[in-house]
């Protein structure tokens, strides 16, 4: 009788250790779980800023080009005004 005893105890003592096993294992998957949400969202946030990034500057460069070829133009323009100014001086000078 003493013998089936300490087999209930033992066996009543395995199913606690058994539950408190589950539940801190059930804790773990959770904190795991929302460990991976979080790398998830991070990973996600990380992505969408560097495509803005690139967005941005694909419109700097956009901008930047435009104004160089603003410049060119401003610049030809220039010349040629050098150009006929001084043929107005030497046209003058004779």
């Amino acid at each position: 009788m003493r013998t089936q005893a300490a087999f209930v105890t033992d066996l009543l003592k395995f199913q606690k250790e058994d539950q408190e096993w589950k539940k801190e294992a059930a804790a773990n998957i959770r904190q795991v779980q929302s460990a991976g949400n979080k790398l998830e969202d991070t990973v996600r946030i990380m992505g969408e800023s560097a495509v803005r990034v690139r967005l941005e500057q694909e419109d700097n460069t956009k901008q930047l080009s435009a104004r160089i070829i603003e410049m060119e133009k401003d610049i030809d323009r220039l010349q040629r005004d050098i150009v006929e100014q001084d043929a107005t001086n030497k046209d003058q000078w004779s």
